[in-house]
């Protein structure tokens, strides 16, 4: 490391990922002294740009101990190989592929979340996938208010979470469709993508979810601390570029009211949440008048069952003392038994007890 910074290497540079953490590293104004981009022979003779400087894209790997960190952004399989190499040449590693996130000797930090100073010191550092972090942030702050006892949550991905060739393959389809021509055959998706959702991402295990899928539930957990956490996520690719949506079904183990949890979620770091408009609209397309008469009638319609459940248990109560009188009395009566006076007596048999 020099006085004038540190001499960064990014595994995939030319990708859709290393192009995003060049931009970050430029917004944050990171203290770079020298980038060392790395790419496949796709990026032959490119270049990318950083702070006003150029720099050409290596398609070889250059020695990891002369450089001061490591940022992998390229597929889990190479990224997780960089890894390797780097542990070997003690290089601090930090791995944006997902190659590493589901590790436990592993952390996985956001700055968002919170995390332990010691944890940056530790060789390897992973980031969470970008649905599981977007998931974590809006789930955090109910876990802390009020405890999360289950989460059911639907995720659509854009092409982009396939890399670049995910983007390539779309727009290739888009411009065929648009010029009336079949479109031409995914070499990432298998099909095509465009105007269409496709309802898996990956091959399904034998668990009934796909290997994503159950990268995500585990990302979330880990960055909530949750191990425990009842979560059932389904992914769903759709035709857009980038920017992913999910919606998501929340349980708490505390009793948590609609205003609550928008004041908990306005207040959360990394979490934005959608205003009304100046006509009352909320981002749902309600009105407010909408909302409310429904939180109330969901209300009422509570009341009502709390009180339905008072009525019935008082009526289990009923039931069990009269029941109790009934057995009670049986028992008294099971006391008396019919049997003659003595043998050859003359007389109809009377009561004894016995």
């Amino acid at each position: 490391m020099s006085d004038a910074g540190l001499r960064v290497a990014v595994i995939g540079a030319s990708g859709a990922l290393g192009s995003e953490l060049l931009a970050v590293l430029e917004e944050r104004r990171f203290p770079l002294a020298d980038l060392v981009p790395v790419a496949t022979d796709r990026s032959f003779g490119g270049e990318v740009e950083l702070g006003g400087e150029v720099y050409p894209i290596l398609t070889e790997v250059p020695r990891l101990e002369a450089v001061d960190a490591l940022f992998l952004c390229a597929p889990p399989g190479p990224s997780l190989d960089f890894a390797k190499a780097a542990l070997r040449a003690r290089v601090p590693c930090f791995d944006l592929s997902g190659a590493l996130a589901g590790q436990p000797d592993v952390p996985l930090l956001a700055a968002d979340l919170g995390y332990a100073g010691e944890d940056l010191a530790k060789p390897l550092v992973a980031t969470p996938a970008g649905a599981a972090l977007a998931l974590a942030l809006v789930l955090a702050p109910i876990e802390r208010e009020a405890g999360l006892r289950r989460v059911v949550a639907t995720s659509l991905e854009a092409v982009s979470g396939a890399g670049q060739q995910g983007m390539e393959s779309l727009s290739q389809e888009v411009r065929a469709i648009f010029n009336q021509e079949d479109p031409p055959e995914s070499p990432v998706f298998g099909r095509p993508v465009a105007f269409d959702l496709l309802p898996a991402v990956g091959e399904i295990e034998a668990s009934g979810a796909t290997a994503h899928e159950e990268a995500l539930v585990v990302g979330v957990r880990r960055l909530l601390q949750r191990p425990d956490l009842s979560i059932g996520v389904t992914v769903v690719r759709v035709p857009t570029f980038t920017g992913d949506g999910a919606s998501l079904a929340i349980e708490t183990q505390a009793a948590l009211g609609v205003v609550r949890a928008c004041e908990i979620l306005a207040k959360a770091a990394g979490v934005s949440l959608a205003q009304d408009d100046p006509r009352g609209r909320n981002n749902m397309g309600f009105f407010d008048d909408q909302v409310n008469a429904a939180i109330r009638a969901t209300e009422l319609e509570l009341e009502d069952e709390a009180r339905i459940d008072k009525v019935k248990e008082a009526q289990r109560l009923r039931l069990l003392v009269e029941r109790s009188a009934a057995i009670e009395t049986e028992r008294k009566r099971a006391r008396i038994v019919w049997m003659p006076i003595s043998p050859g007596a003359r007389g109809p048999t009377s009561p004894c007890r016995a």
